[in-house]
């Protein structure tokens, strides 16, 4: 702008009975109003009726998912779960502490299985090409038959 111009003002419509006017102090005018307080605001409201019947039809369109019991049953179910998945291996523990020697126990049976198929081989054959005499190899035999009974029966 040069100095001496003037900014172009717009020229508004007049109010009409639906706009506010600005000297009514942005009332509308031809509405009712239910009540007004000293301070001038409009209070509007509502019938007993008129909420009870909204909030019922709010209910029947509300989704199956987003009503509370919904929500309690499924944070139930949840707490459940944890629980259960808590106290549940409590009631192992006496066989997972002894997991490590009933391991041991079936690598040591395994071990006497092959050892005891090795010598009834050597007691089969007797072709005199082990290191051990016939005698030894049946005591040997039998010993380890004995050991694998004791580790069948702790198992």
């Amino acid at each position: 702008f040069q100095d001496n111009e003037q900014p172009i003002k717009r020229l508004q419509p007049p109010p009409t009975a639906d706009q506010p006017a600005e000297s009514t102090g942005g009332r509308r005018r031809g509405r009712k109003q239910d009540s007004e307080d000293p301070t001038g605001l409009v209070s509007r409201t509502v019938s007993e009726e008129v909420t009870s019947q909204f909030k019922g039809s709010l209910a029947q369109r509300q989704r199956w998912y987003n009503k509370t019991y919904v929500y309690v049953l499924v944070l139930t179910g949840a707490l459940g779960l944890c629980i259960f998945s808590s106290l549940y291996p409590a009631l192992l523990i006496p066989s997972i502490v002894n997991l490590a020697p009933s391991t041991n126990l079936a690598s040591t049976r395994r071990t006497y299985v092959r050892a005891i198929a090795h010598l009834c081989r050597e007691v089969v054959l007797n072709d005199n090409l082990s290191r051990m005499s016939l005698e030894e190899t049946t005591g040997t035999l039998r010993f380890l038959r004995n050991e694998l009974q004791a580790i069948d029966k702790e198992i």
